[in-house]
């Protein structure tokens, strides 16, 4: 499929969140999470592609860091050209946040460490014991045809 420009590949890619206005795009990503895109007979990151498209030149030295932390994002308002310094940093905080996804704290008695990555414990208590439901319904099950 030829596309006129770049706004329509990049539009023609993606899917609106309506929660957090990301255009997350919805073709090839990349083992690191970030959307690609071919043009001009080579691979591009989707979100610098958009950039350009819609915000212009990436100026030398500068990275296009993703606001929203979405990688799969493209949307031009959630980009913004920064130092790789400011980029590494910004990960970081987000990285440390103080809630799990589901609201619980990531402080204290709730939280644990695991190869240097964060992980909330009411979570870990609900996904087990659901993955234990469904292991127990499955040996009933097999009980149950014999």
């Amino acid at each position: 499929m030829a596309y006129a420009s770049a706004k329509e590949q990049i539009k023609s890619g993606v899917v609106i969140n309506p929660d957090t206005e990301c255009w997350e795009w919805q073709r090839f990503v990349d083992r690191y999470g970030y959307g690609m895109v071919g043009r001009s007979n080579k691979t591009h990151r989707a979100h610098r592609v958009s950039y350009e498209a819609f915000r212009g030149v990436i100026p030398e030295g500068l990275t296009v860091d993703h606001l929203c932390m979405n990688r799969r994002c493209v949307n031009p308002d959630h980009l913004e050209c920064v130092t790789h310094v400011d980029n590494t940093k910004r990960a970081a905080a987000a990285r440390r946040k103080e809630e799990c996804s589901h609201g619980h704290p990531l402080s204290g008695d709730n939280l644990y460490v695991y190869k240097n990555r964060r992980f909330c414990r009411t979570c870990n208590r609900i996904y087990m014991k659901k993955s234990l439901n469904k292991r127990a319904l499955k040996v009933s099950e097999v009980l149950n045809e014999g």
